[in-house]
């Protein structure tokens, strides 16, 4: 499993602003993206929202197969990226598959419907 970011395919202020604080960013996190799914090895790529210390479980999740640009309204708390990767690990369909992950409304996802999130991606 790879952590990312959001954007990175996606022209975006956010995403040149960090490129240019962290110089290679971009180019580097998408080297090693692509050089994970030809390694032949099962892999899962989770390209998180922006990362924020709120409190997890405030906010129902969005997850899917696109990528967003990097913007503020595309946030997440830490625990809940941190929910999504465990579960991710146990979750067959997300195996070879990249997914975008941040807050979406007000609410919380059960253990059911995050599975049922997952499950979606593969089609």
């Amino acid at each position: 499993m790879l952590l990312s970011t959001i954007g990175l395919s996606i022209p975006s202020t956010g995403m040149k602003i960090l490129n240019w604080v962290k110089p290679g960013l971009r180019d580097h996190s998408l080297d090693k993206g692509e050089y994970l799914k030809k390694s032949g090895l099962d892999w899962t790529i989770v390209r998180a929202g922006i990362l924020n210390d709120k409190p997890g479980d405030a906010h129902a999740l969005t997850i899917t197969a696109q990528d967003w640009p990097l913007q503020m309204r595309y946030q997440i708390a830490r625990a809940d990226l941190a929910r999504v990767m465990l579960a991710c690990v146990t979750h067959p369909a997300v195996g070879r598959r990249e997914l975008s992950v941040f807050w979406g409304e007000a609410g919380h996802d059960s253990d059911a419907e995050l599975a049922a999130k997952l499950a979606a991606l593969a089609g």
